[in-house]
């Protein structure tokens, strides 16, 4: 994880040093763990049935049905585990390779409820579907399925400067003619610090580092520091 210490006290000596509470002023700084998070324990809330919707209770007798139009549009989409297992199952026992309804969760975009049969011993998903768009993958609902148990610690990661990056943009900023290079050209001091700061390393932790479910959370922690820099816009979905 993050040495949040040489950070703090890099931002504690060049920003305004005489106004933190360490050096007689007023103001303080903590450490704040950055990257992305994943709590176990989630968020889902328990309801009634009825507190579903007739849209859900309409799906429930499709969830298992075959080859239906997966790739359109849908407001509220429900997939059967067990039926999704049967499939997957039978496609191994064939000597195939699942097809893409399959692998991508019948374009499942995001889960929004989970119900437990426990009459049919099934678990139904449901949630929209956005046709084109981006959908579930099975092996990420694999991944951390087999993490979601009591006891299970948090998942995540984050994407951090090393202590040699930290140290050389520290030398950089308190060299004598710092204030002097930062004033004439912003744009080239930014650019040197850049350099300076380096590659940054990518922690995981939680999960396997070596899957796409990994990957993915690096992706979006990546592409949430460029949303926050201005270097990318947010996704319209």
């Amino acid at each position: 994880m993050a040495d949040f210490d040489t950070l703090m006290n890099l931002i504690q000596q060049t920003i305004e040093p005489d106004s933190w509470l360490v050096n007689g002023g007023t103001s303080t700084i903590l450490p704040y763990p950055s990257g992305v998070f994943v709590d176990p324990s989630g968020q889902l809330q328990r309801v009634r049935t009825t507190d579903v919707g007739a849209s859900l209770l309409e799906l429930e007798g499709n969830a298992s049905a075959p080859r239906h139009p997966w790739r359109k549009l849908s407001r509220m989409r429900v997939v059967s585990l067990r039926a999704l297992d049967r499939a997957l199952f039978q496609s191994i026992q064939q000597g195939l390779r699942p097809d893409a309804e399959i692998l991508r969760m019948a374009g499942l975009s995001k889960v929004e409820v989970v119900k437990i049969d426990a009459a049919q011993e099934d678990i139904l998903l449901a949630g929209p579907a956005l046709g084109s768009g981006p959908a579930i993958e099975l092996a990420d609902v694999a991944v951390i399925a087999a993490l979601v148990r009591p006891g299970t610690s948090p998942m995540g990661c984050s994407i951090e400067p090393t202590q040699t990056g930290l140290l050389a943009a520290r030398q950089l900023i308190e060299s004598q003619d710092a204030a002097r290079r930062l004033g004439r050209n912003p744009r080239m001091f930014v650019e040197q610090m850049q350099q300076r700061i380096g590659p940054h390393e990518v922690h995981v932790f939680g999960l396997d580092p070596k899957t796409a479910t990994a990957l993915a959370l690096v992706d979006a922690d990546e592409h949430m520091k460029q949303v926050g820099f201005g270097i990318v816009r947010t996704h319209p979905y």
